[in-house]
């Protein structure tokens, strides 16, 4: 593409070629017919292809040029093609008619008086400036461009990322088993856990009971504890303190000493049917509650480890941990 369209009439062929020097020693491309026109092509096609693809036309303007159809029919195309025109005026007369029609809103720069040298610097240092702004103009809607293409793939590719968590989602849910079965793995052992599991005949909640109320969320997790008085009611909803005979059957049944993710403890029942006791803390022993009470001495039963688990009653004021039944 041309930075500058010259039109002019023959006569001022001189003039013409002092302007097509001056703007192209500063690197600003320039189209002249009598230069850029090849042999063999046709010359109303050369006009209207130079025209067409010229950021600026300059028409420079005297009494030649004023006469002159093959400027006036330049100047007219370009208006039709939204160009920016810079008329260039070299004598001191007024336009015609026709003139007037398309040049009148333009300003002009008048190169009138001596010497023509600075009217042309003039001229070259204003079609300087506006190329660089259009330059700017330009990179900047190239950058813009970009941007906005470059968000349009996010938005695409975030709303394929919501689409695919929502298909993964409802194939989870869909393939989806009650009381489905998550499976932790232990340096030492892979123990399964469910809500719950029955051992004996009773129905053992898998994990302790936390600081406020709720189960914890891992099997090896000690959890809150609780003095007797406020453990009687810490069990969530649909669930209770074990007696002394649901603790004294859970211990008889088969047990194993083993440690998961580095917690001690007690692995009671069999195959996919066991849960999993912390004992171990802080190189202290652990024990749990039972609701039961010896009604001689009235002291609460809890359950302890000490090697094998063992049933014990202790005095009130001990605070110990939870592990709930089925009510």
């Amino acid at each position: 593409m041309n930075h500058v369209f010259i039109s002019y009439s023959r006569n001022d062929q001189k003039i013409a070629d002092a302007i097509l020097n001056n703007l192209e020693s500063n690197g600003i491309k320039c189209w002249i017919a009598y230069r850029d026109i090849t042999p063999g092509q046709i010359f109303e096609e050369a006009i209207v292809d130079a025209v067409v693809n010229s950021s600026i036309i300059l028409v420079i303007f005297s009494v030649n040029s004023n006469v002159s159809r093959h400027v006036f029919r330049e100047i007219a195309l370009a208006c039709d093609n939204e160009k920016v025109i810079i008329p260039f005026k070299i004598s001191n007369i007024v336009p015609s008619g026709k003139w007037e029609y398309y040049l009148k809103s333009t300003h002009w720069l008048d190169a009138i008086d001596s010497p023509m040298e600075q009217h042309i610097s003039k001229l070259v240092a204003n079609i300087s400036g506006y190329l660089c702004k259009e330059s700017n103009n330009e990179t900047q809607y190239k950058v813009d461009e970009k941007l906005n293409k470059k968000e349009s793939e996010i938005a695409e590719l975030k709303a394929e990322i919501s689409d695919l968590r929502k298909k993964y989602k409802e194939e989870k849910d869909k393939n989806k088993k009650p009381c489905e079965e998550l499976s932790y793995l232990a340096p030492e052992t892979q123990l399964k856990v469910k809500d719950l599991v029955e051992i004996n005949g009773v129905k053992w909640s898998t994990r302790n009971v936390d600081d406020e109320n709720r189960f914890v969320s891992f099997p090896y997790e000690f959890g809150g504890k609780y003095s007797i008085e406020d453990a009687e009611n810490a069990c969530p909803q649909g669930w209770r303190l074990p007696t002394e005979s649901e603790l004294q059957s859970l211990i008889s049944s088969d047990f194993t000493l083993t440690t998961i993710n580095g917690i001690e403890g007690c692995l009671f029942g069999k195959g996919n049917n066991t849960i999993f006791l912390p004992i171990f803390s802080n190189e202290q022993l652990v024990a749990y509650w039972s609701q039961t009470k010896v009604l001689i001495v009235n002291l609460p039963t809890i359950m302890r480890f000490i090697c094998k688990p063992q049933i014990v009653h202790i005095q009130d004021g001990r605070k110990c941990h939870i592990r709930c039944v089925v009510k």
